[in-house]
């Protein structure tokens, strides 16, 4: 009789660790089932809910950050147009003051006459 019961005992601890709740021979109630699916049931549909408000700050999150990375981009846009058009100056001012650059040495060359000469054939507007 012993014997039967070690290996009852040692069936009972192989089918604990392999199979969820207990052997046939230790029965347990139909309600402890339930209860345990219900339960399990009822995590799952919790997690799920906790997974679709992810799903949906993540969502948000997002439109969020496509706004500021448009309005970012338009912004680099317009700076961008702005710096070609200072870049474009800035070669026009070069230009202009190379201009009166070389004007200023030519009148530096000349000479007393040559000024007073071209002095009055410069018409005053």
């Amino acid at each position: 009789m012993a014997d039967v019961e070690a290996y009852y005992y040692a069936l009972k601890k192989i089918f604990a660790k392999k199979v969820f709740g207990k052997i046939r021979s230790d029965p347990v109630s139909n309600k402890f089932y339930k209860d345990k699916v219900a339960s399990l049931e009822n995590s799952f549909v919790q997690e799920l809910l906790a997974l679709e408000n992810r799903q949906e700050l993540y969502k948000e999150e997002k439109l969020k950050l496509e706004g500021q990375f448009n309005h970012l981009n338009l912004k680099y846009e317009k700076m961008k147009a702005e710096m070609s058009n200072l870049q474009s100056l800035l070669e026009q001012m070069k230009q202009r003051e190379w201009s009166l650059n070389s004007k200023l040495n030519y009148y530096k060359t000349m000479g007393f006459w040559q000024k007073l000469k071209q002095l009055f054939q410069i018409s005053v507007d």
